[in-house]
């Protein structure tokens, strides 16, 4: 039988009969086609399983029932057990709540010491409170643990591009030893945001008291970072990720206006100083202006040393790095490239685009709802700052690129993903500042169904940047086309197969 049927005859979700499959708590057969067959057996299986997990019994001791390491009667037990701890867990916290509410105290006026003590010496009994450090922890750097784990993968990805094309044509390789260096870069920037995020960590972490210890962690997290930024400037748009970290303890709780608070800021701040000094003394030794990293001297149609500053040239890169529409074919792969047209006077390098940013990734046009959020955003300051940063932060961006470099296509790689994830703030956002009203409507209700299409055009607008992001791996010239026809025209096929 099919996995619809085992739903309807169970009552337990496709997803979770997958999970549990995955967890090797069931192993249903395949037809010659290689779809899930289950047996009456999976079937009774799922129902164990489910009583069980109903019940709060562990996946673990399942698993240890279903090899024979474990009989039910001892698995039950042992679950009776843990419940009763649980309980009397609860019956113990209730109990002091109790005594609190009872005692008459005030907040102000509270000895929260003898409380703790008092609560010390009932976990060293084996009373089991919340672990607020563990849960905290997690409410608090979540996000910022999930974007930096993003930006691993986005970094892991272009390593394993970059061997996947070392080996489709390893006659057209560089040398061992510059492509050893070039698969070292995203490598040490994954490792340097880490450490970077790690130090931030440990100085949030740690008591007010221990002053030096938080500027030693500020210091060394925000050297990483800078040295991380040394390798490609673009990259500090990185450092937003530690605004979640810091903005209740220095902006909410205004711990930045105190004197401590202030010599914390400068061990922030000081380490990025010290390398962009840095940086900028090289640049004086080596090519006579600090502000000069050398891609003035790559060999192009412009002379790039005397490019100057043309404020002819940001109208046109703004619009094309952002509003450039996309031009669609009618065969794969479905987008054309086309060159930046302006009527700026003077010379600048252009390349080719398949469209600018917010006109080609549906996610970034959540941006659209951010005057309908403006109350929500005012009191929500964090948010807002990791909202309304990358935005800026993007358009600064690309006005030094186009000046210093031109309108290139590959720059949108500078500031895309923290602007991507920027909007998906914003969506999520808006989801939030629905829900309090959709709660309170009645089934069926016309806030129900905008929920509803709220949530669907997300998962739209993800699928379309995917695909778009897809057409241009395969549009952008001379790309896969030139670099291994043989595949582009397997995958041309298969795609106008499919459609």
């Amino acid at each position: 039988m099919k996995i619809n049927e085992v739903e309807q005859l169970v009552g337990v979700t496709k997803r979770n009969i997958r999970f549990y499959e995955k967890e090797g708590l069931l192993s249903p057969g395949r037809t010659d086609n290689g779809y899930r067959d289950y047996g009456e057996a999976d079937v009774e299986a799922l129902r164990k399983i489910k009583l069980l997990r109903k019940l709060d019994v562990p996946l673990e001791e399942i698993r240890r029932m279903q090899q024979g390491t474990l009989t039910l009667t001892d698995g039950v037990r042992r679950h009776i057990i843990q419940l009763e701890r649980a309980q009397d867990n609860l019956a113990t916290m209730r109990s002091l709540c109790q005594e609190l509410a009872e005692s008459g105290e005030q907040l102000a006026s509270l000895d929260a010491g003898r409380w703790l003590e008092k609560m010390e010496r009932m976990e060293e009994g084996g009373t089991q409170f919340m672990n607020i450090r563990k849960n905290d922890i997690v409410t608090r750097y979540g996000g910022t643990v999930a974007a930096a784990l993003v930006f691993v993968a986005l970094m892991g990805g272009l390593i394993a591009l970059m061997v996947w094309g070392l080996t489709v044509e390893p006659a057209e390789a560089p040398p061992l030893g510059l492509m050893l260096f070039l698969l070292a870069i995203p490598g040490v920037v994954i490792i340097g945001v880490l450490l970077a995020l790690w130090q931030w960590l440990c100085a949030a972490n740690t008591p007010v008291q221990h002053h030096g210890k938080i500027m030693l962690h500020m210091a060394l997290g925000s050297l990483c970072m800078a040295l991380v930024a040394g390798c490609r400037p673009q990259m500090e748009l990185f450092a937003v990720l530690c605004l979640p970290i810091f903005w209740p303890q220095y902006i909410r709780q205004k711990r930045l206006r105190s004197k401590q608070g202030i010599t914390e800021a400068i061990a922030f701040v000081l380490p990025v100083i010290l390398v962009a000094l840095g940086l900028m003394a090289y640049n004086a030794a080596r090519f006579g202006s600090p502000f000069d990293f050398g891609a003035n001297y790559n060999l192009t149609s412009n002379d790039m040393t005397h490019r100057g500053f043309r404020i002819g040239r940001l109208a046109p890169a703004l619009f094309t790095y952002f509003l450039s529409l996309p031009v669609v074919q009618a065969v794969f792969p479905y987008l054309a490239g086309t060159k930046m047209q302006t009527n700026f006077m003077g010379m600048t390098i252009t390349e080719v685009f398949y469209g600018g940013a917010l006109v080609s990734l549906p996610l970034l046009w959540a941006f659209a709802a951010l005057p309908l959020l403006r109350r929500r955003m005012a009191r929500q300051k964090d948010l807002r700052a990791m909202v309304l940063l990358p935005v800026l932060l993007a358009v600064i961006l690309a006005a030094l690129d186009c000046q210093m470099a031109g309108v290139l296509y590959r720059y949108l790689s500078d500031y895309l993903t923290p602007l991507l994830f920027a909007a998906a703030l914003v969506w999520l956002w808006a989801e939030s500042a629905l829900a309090p009203r959709v709660q309170a409507a009645a089934s069926g209700s016309i806030l129900h169904t905008v929920q509803h299409m709220l949530q669907g055009a997300m998962l739209a607008a993800v699928a379309v940047g995917i695909c778009y992001s897809f057409c241009v791996y395969f549009a952008a010239e001379p790309g896969l086309l030139g670099q291994n026809p043989a595949l582009y025209q397997n995958v041309s096929r298969l795609v106008q197969f499919w459609l």
